[in-house]
This record gives C-alpha cells, structure tokens and sequence, in this order.
C-alpha cells in the first residue's frame, strides 16, 4: 500500500514530509495556526501567547516548505503571513463548514441556552469571556474545549459558566 498523497497539519508536518521524501509521495501541508509562523516579541505580549512557548525553527519551515508539493493555510491573513517569513506561496482554502455536520435538527434563537466561548486562554479572549460572564450575571455561558488552569479557577467561581473541557462540536452546538 502506497497513499496517492500525505496531507498533514501542526507539529506532525515535519514527521509526514520527511516519509513523503522517503517514499516519494506527493506532500500537502495544511497550515492553520502559528507553529511555523511563531509571534514575535512585540506581538506576543498583547496577545498574551505564553513566552515560554516554543515554536519550530527556521531550518525545519524551510525544510517542509521546500519540500512540500503544496502549502495551504486557513485564511488571507495567515497566507500573507506566511508568505512574508518565508518567501513562498501559499493557497488559500477556507475550512469547510456545513451546518447539519454540527448541529441537529433545526436551530432557534429563541431555544438557545448559553452563551458559548471557545477561549480558555488569554491569547483566545479568556479575559474578555470572563468580564462578560461576570457582568451578564443573567445569562449562562458555556466555555468549550481545553483552559489554562488559572482560568478554570477563575470561571468555577462564577455561578452562571459552565465548563466543557473535552466534547464533539454537535454535542456543544446541540446543548
């Protein structure tokens, strides 16, 4: 057995190239976050992206990049962006979204439950989730997916969150 082609993504791009190299295989990388296009310094701090973070090098991006038959990012913003740091082109291809994959049945404004937030840490809007929680004492927010820990702390205290670390996208959407 032989893939026609390996379409890889995050920090596995580098193990997947190197075995399209090895066995001559066509190679896409499907980049959408930062793990090869690293915030800088002055960019880090507003966006409250841990300093300790580390992200790929230069010489493993320009091995990818240079190997890769194509490289396609999420967004306009993260083509230009990548395109700045590595001189290469990039393709654009939105992620794909059909509402009854997420969602059962038919959704009504008047049956929503919670306001939902997919923003445990500080660079994903925590701060931003948590002041809107606190002031909007009348309304039930849903905070989704993985947290920082001093985030969960700070959001058990409030009455009106509800925290769902780990759940599939219908499930969420369907609560």
């Amino acid at each position: 057995f032989k893939p026609d082609v390996i379409i890889s993504s995050l920090e596995v791009i580098v193990h997947a190239q190197r075995i399209a190299n090895l066995y001559n295989i066509p190679s896409i990388q499907y980049l959408h976050s930062y793990e090869y296009a690293s915030p800088s310094r002055k960019e880090r701090e507003p966006w409250k992206v841990s300093r300790s973070r580390e992200y790929s090098d230069i010489n493993e991006a320009n091995f990818i990049f240079g190997a890769a038959d194509a490289r396609v990012v999420n967004s306009r913003y993260m083509k230009r962006r990548f395109e700045k740091k590595y001189g290469r082109s990039f393709r654009v291809i939105y992620p794909e979204f059909a509402l009854e994959d997420v969602i059962d049945g038919d959704p009504r404004a008047d049956e929503r439950k919670f306001i939902t937030g997919i923003c445990g840490f500080p660079y994903k809007g925590a701060d931003i989730f948590y002041e809107l929680a606190r002031s909007m004492k009348h309304e039930n927010f849903l905070l989704v997916g993985n947290s920082q820990y001093e985030y969960l702390k700070k959001f058990g205290k409030l009455g009106n969150v509800r925290v769902l670390p780990y759940t599939r996208t219908k499930k969420f959407l369907g609560m």
